[in-house]
């Protein structure tokens, strides 16, 4: 091998070397943002529900809420829920662990609905029973705001006497027309 050979040779495995490098340094930095990103938005999902969760105010929650809960139709949907979740679970005791919902990742380009989209569940403890939070964190401007929510809950389940009447005349009137 000629001593120019060897130099041209040198040159482009250090090229390559450092290109391999930028890339590993590069991707190792896009990874430790996006774990940055998840515990921000698992943080704030925590703090979230629990300074709503105490109260149950729409006011409380506006302060975290996207765009679409701030509308006074937003408001007034959210304000009644909270309602029906005060009466039927009672104020927050505890939050369990935000957890991630795999796959839960979009990335959305329209102009109302733009931005970065990450899911969580969460099982809480109120004082008359227990529930699990699902809730969506839109990640586009400064701050995460909570997309959408919502509570699932076996208290929430449960009819008054007369919504339990209704569905059992109901179920007879179905089973009754199949028989004839």
């Amino acid at each position: 091998m000629s001593k120019k050979t060897g130099i041209i040779f040198a040159v482009v495995i250090s090229v390559l070397l450092l290109c391999c490098g930028g890339v590993f340094f590069m991707t190792r930095s896009t990874i430790e943002r996006v774990k940055e990103t998840f515990q921000m938005n698992r943080d704030f999902v925590a703090t979230s529900l629990e300074k709503t969760g105490k109260t149950w105010d729409e006011a409380v929650f506006a302060e975290f809420a996207d765009v679409a809960f701030l509308t006074p139709e937003g408001r007034d949907g959210t304000k009644k829920r909270f309602a029906i979740f005060k009466q039927k679970l009672g104020t927050l005791k505890s939050l369990g662990k935000v957890t991630d919902v795999p796959q839960s990742i979009v990335t959305k380009s329209g102009e109302k609905d733009r931005g970065f989209y990450l899911s969580f569940t969460v099982d809480a403890e109120f004082e008359k029973g227990k529930g699990k939070f699902e809730v969506t964190v839109r990640n586009d401007g400064p701050k995460p705001k909570i997309f959408s929510i919502a509570l699932k809950s076996n208290e929430l389940m449960e009819m008054s006497d007369s919504g339990l009447n209704d569905a059992t005349d109901r179920l007879k009137k179905v089973t009754e027309g199949t028989k004839k």
